[in-house]
C-alpha cells in the first residue's frame, strides 16, 4: 500500500481536463491566428479546437463513437414491456374552441382596423384581445414534459445581478461618449418618435427605406420622462437601457441551451454567457449606437430558450411562447424576418419518432402559427396595404437603389453577388469585421480572440450533445448563428456593406451562447482537475481578455473613427443654441445645404429645436432666391422668422460658392470658421446684423 495520500482526483478527470484544456488551446490560437490574416491555418485550427471539444466530451472518444454507431445498425430487439410504475406518454394538450374562434376573429378586426398605417382604439384593442385570447385558448393542458430550473439559485441569482450592474456601468457610464455625434440615422427615428409623441400611432415606419415602430414608441415613452428628449441622448440612454436588460436573457437561454446537462451546469453556462456579453464590444457597441438593432439579440435568445425547450420537452406553453416572441419581434428590427427560420429549425430538429408524437408537434406548430399570426397582424395589414414602404430596404439592400419592373429577374442576376457575400459574412466572427466608421471598428473582427476560441469549442460540444445524448436540439444555436449572419451577406447590391456588425446583430446571441458553454465547461473541467482556484483562475482569463479588448481597444477605435467621420452636429448645434439664447429666432438659422455635408434636422435636435428643419438644400440655388421665401413669409419651414432680426447662417468650410454669395448678399456680416473633427474638420458662422434681411425686399 502506498504512504502517498490521494488527492481525490482520477485518472479519467485528469485526461478530461488536459483534453478540455488541450482543445481550448487550439481553438484559441486559431482564433488569434485568423485574427492575424493567417486564415487558413486559423480557421483549420478552430475546426481542430470544436474537434477536440466534442471528442473530449464523448465517452471513448471517437473509438467509443464508433462502437455506438456499429450497435446502432444492429436490428431493434424486441420491445420490453413498460414497467407499471412508468408514467404513461403525455396526453395531448387541451383545446378550447370558444376562446380560439374569439381569437380568430378579434385578429381579423385587428387587421380590419389598423389600416392605413394606424393603430385605432379600436384596432389596439383587438389586437391585445386577439393574442390573449388564442393564448388562454391553446394553452389549456400543456401536454409536455415536467420543467425543471425555472428559478436561478441564491448564488446564481447574485452573480446574475453582478454581472447586470457590469453590463450597465459599460454601456451608460464607461462609454457614455459614444457615439459623439448624431447622424440622419438617429434624426429619422427621433423624428418618428416626436410624431409618435403629437398623436401619431403608426403600425409601420415608412420614411428612410422603413423601419419597425416598437423603437419609436419606446423613446417616446422615455421622452416623457424629466431631463429626458428625443435626441441623442434619448436615443443612446434607450438602446443602453436594451442592451442592459439584455444580460439577463443571455443567462436564461445559456441555461436552456446546457440544462440537459444538470442544474449546475446549467447555471454555469447562463452565468458564463451573460459574463460574456456584459463585456462584449460588439454588445456594447451596439448598445450604445442609440438605434434599433440592440433589440434583436434580446428577441432572438428569448425565441432561442423557447425553442429548445419546446423541442426537447413538446410543451404546448413552450411553443406558444416563442410565436408570442416571434411575431412581437417582427416590430423590432427588419433582419427578424429570418426569424421563422429558426422556428422551422426547431420542428425538425424536435422528437417525431411516434405518431403522437408528430400529431402533438403538428399541434403546437398550428398553435404557434396562429399566435405570430395574431402578433403580426397589424404589420401584415401594412404589408399588403403598402408593399412597397414595407419591403424597401430589403428591395434596396439586395437589388440596388434603381427600381425594376421584372424582380424576379433582378432577383437571379444578384444570386451569385449572395452566394460570394456569405464568406465575408461568415468570417466577420473571426477574421475581418465591419469597416463602416459609423458601427465598425476598421475591420476588427465581430469576437476577441478568447470569445472566439470559446465559440469552437462550444460549437464542438453542441455536435457531441446530439451525437452523445441525442439531443439534436442543441444543433439549433449553431444553426441560428449561420442563419442570423446571413442579412449581413443579402446586401448584395452593397458589398462594401458586408459584413455588417447591425444587419448580423441577431448572430450575436447564438454565439455567446456557444462561447458561453464553452467557457462552462473550461471552468467544470478545470474545477475537476485542479479545483476550484483553477476555475475561477480559467473564468477570469477567459472573461478578462475581451473585457480588455472592449474596454481598451475596440470601442476606443470607434469612437475615433466615429469622431472622423461623423459631421460636428453638436458644436454647431451649441452656436444656435448661443443664438437662440441671445434673443434669435428659430426661424431665422439656416444651415446651408451642401452635398454629403450636415444635416440641418441633427443640429435643430441637439438644439432642442425637434421636427425642425432650417436647412437650405442643396439645390435651393443661389441663396437669395431661397432666401425670398422667408423674407416674405412664405416658407412653410420659417412660420416665425423675424426679417427684421439677427440671422444666423451655418456653412461647410467647403462649400465657398454658399460663402461668396453670403459676403454678397451680407457684406456687414461677421464670419468665423470653427476647427473640429469630422470630415468637413470644422464649419463656418456667418452671423448677419439686425435688419440686414429687410434689404432683400427692397425694389
Amino acid at each position: 500500500m502506498s504512504g502517498g495520500v490521494s488527492d481525490g482526483r482520477s485518472p479519467a478527470r485528469d485526461r478530461h481536463g488536459l483534453a478540455a484544456g488541450a482543445a481550448l488551446a487550439l481553438a484559441c490560437g486559431g482564433a488569434l491566428l485568423a485574427v492575424g490574416k493567417n486564415v487558413g491555418a486559423g480557421v483549420s485550427l478552430l475546426a481542430a479546437g470544436a474537434g477536440a471539444a466534442a471528442l473530449a466530451t464523448i465517452p471513448g472518444g471517437l473509438p467509443g463513437l464508433g462502437r455506438r454507431w456499429v450497435a446502432s445498425l444492429a436490428p431493434p430487439s424486441p420491445a420490453a414491456p413498460r414497467p407499471a410504475g412508468d408514467a404513461p406518454p403525455p396526453p395531448p394538450p387541451a383545446v378550447r374552441p370558444a376562446w380560439v374562434a374569439a381569437g380568430l376573429c378579434f385578429s381579423a378586426l385587428a387587421a380590419l382596423w389598423t389600416g392605413g398605417n394606424r393603430f385605432t382604439p379600436a384596432g389596439a384593442f383587438a389586437w391585445a384581445a386577439s393574442i390573449a385570447a388564442l393564448l388562454h385558448g391553446l394553452a389549456g393542458g400543456d401536454g409536455g414534459r415536467a420543467r425543471q430550473f425555472q428559478r436561478p439559485s441564491p448564488g446564481a441569482a447574485a452573480a446574475l445581478l453582478t454581472l447586470t450592474l457590469l453590463a450597465g456601468f459599460l454601456r451608460l457610464g464607461a462609454f457614455s461618449s459614444v457615439p459623439p455625434e448624431p447622424t440622419s440615422d438617429h434624426v429619422e427615428k427621433a423624428l418618428d418618435a416626436v410624431r409618435i409623441g403629437e398623436g401619431g400611432r403608426p403600425v409601420f415606419c415608412p420614411t428612410n427605406g422603413g423601419r419597425e415602430p416598437l423603437p419609436m414608441y419606446l423613446l417616446a415613452l422615455l421622452a416623457l420622462l424629466p431631463g429626458v428628449g428625443p435626441d441623442l441622448h434619448g436615443l443612446t440612454l434607450l438602446s443602453s437601457l436594451e442592451g442592459t436588460l439584455t444580460i439577463p436573457l443571455f443567462f436564461f437561454a445559456g441555461l436552456e441551451l446546457v440544462r440537459p446537462k444538470g442544474r449546475r451546469a446549467a447555471e454555469l453556462a447562463g452565468l458564463a454567457a451573460a459574463g460574456l456579453a456584459a463585456v462584449s464590444g460588439w454588445h456594447v457597441l451596439l448598445s450604445r449606437l442609440g438605434l434599433r438593432i440592440v433589440l434583436l439579440p434580446a428577441v432572438t435568445l428569448l425565441l432561442l430558450a423557447f425553442l429548445l425547450r419546446a423541442a426537447r420537452e413538446g410543451g404546448r406553453r413552450d411553443w406558444l411562447a416563442a410565436g408570442l416572441v416571434l411575431g412581437l419581434g417582427l416590430y423590432t428590427y427588419q433582419a427578424a424576418r429570418f426569424l421563422p427560420f429558426l422556428v422551422a429549425g426547431a420542428a425538425l430538429l424536435s422528437d417525431r419518432g411516434t405518431p403522437g408524437a408528430r400529431r402533438r408537434l403538428r399541434g403546437n406548430l398550428l398553435g404557434l402559427a396562429l399566435v405570430s399570426g395574431a402578433c403580426a397582424a397589424p404589420l401584415a395589414r401594412y404589408a399588403l396595404e403598402f408593399p412597397d414602404e414595407f419591403w424597401a430596404r430589403a428591395r434596396t439592400r439586395m437589388l440596388g437603389d434603381a427600381a425594376t419592373a421584372d424582380s424576379s429577374s433582378a432577383l437571379r442576376v444578384r444570386l451569385p453577388a449572395v452566394a460570394r457575400g456569405t464568406v465575408p459574412a461568415l468570417a466577420a466572427l473571426h477574421v475581418s469585421g465591419d469597416r463602416s466608421w459609423f458601427q465598425g471598428t476598421g475591420g476588427r473582427p465581430f469576437l476577441d480572440p478568447a470569445t472566439g476560441g470559446l465559440l469552437a469549442a462550444g460549437l464542438g460540444l453542441a455536435a457531441a450533445g446530439a451525437l452523445r445524448k441525442g439531443d439534436r436540439a442543441s444543433l439549433l444555436v449553431p444553426a441560428a448563428l449561420v442563419l442570423l449572419l446571413l442579412p449581413s451577406a443579402v446586401a448584395a447590391a452593397f458589398p462594401i456593406e458586408n459584413p455588417s456588425s447591425t444587419r448580423a446583430s441577431g448572430a450575436l446571441a447564438p454565439a455567446l451562447l456557444l462561447a458561453g458553454s464553452g467557457l462552462s465547461w473550461a471552468v467544470r473541467s478545470a474545477r475537476a482537475r485542479s479545483g476550484l482556484p483553477s476555475a475561477v483562475a480559467v473564468a477570469a482569463l477567459l472573461v478578462g481578455a475581451p473585457a480588455l479588448a472592449a474596454r481598451a481597444s475596440l470601442l476606443d477605435d470607434w469612437r475615433r473613427a466615429y469622431a472622423a467621420g461623423a459631421h460636428a452636429h453638436r458644436e454647431m448645434a451649441a452656436e444656435v443654441a448661443a443664438f437662440l439664447g441671445n434673443g434669435g429666432r428659430p426661424g431665422n438659422v439656416f444651415v446651408v445645404g451642401f452635398r454629403n455635408g450636415p444635416d440641418d434636422r441633427a443640429i435643430a435636435m441637439e438644439a432642442g429645436l425637434w421636427a425642425r428643419s432650417p436647412g437650405v438644400l442643396p439645390g435651393e440655388r443661389p441663396l437669395v432666391a431661397a432666401l425670398g421665401p422667408a423674407v416674405r413669409g412664405a416658407d412653410p419651414r420659417r412660420p416665425d422668422f423675424d426679417p427684421g432680426g439677427a440671422l444666423l447662417f451655418l456653412l461647410s468650410p467647403r462649400d465657398e460658392t454658399g460663402l461668396g454669395e453670403l459676403r454678397a448678399l451680407f457684406p456687414a456680416a461677421r464670419v468665423r470658421r470653427f476647427v473640429t473633427g469630422g470630415p468637413d474638420h470644422g464649419f463656418v458662422r456667418f452671423d448677419v446684423p439686425p435688419g440686414e434681411a429687410a434689404r432683400l425686399l427692397a425694389p
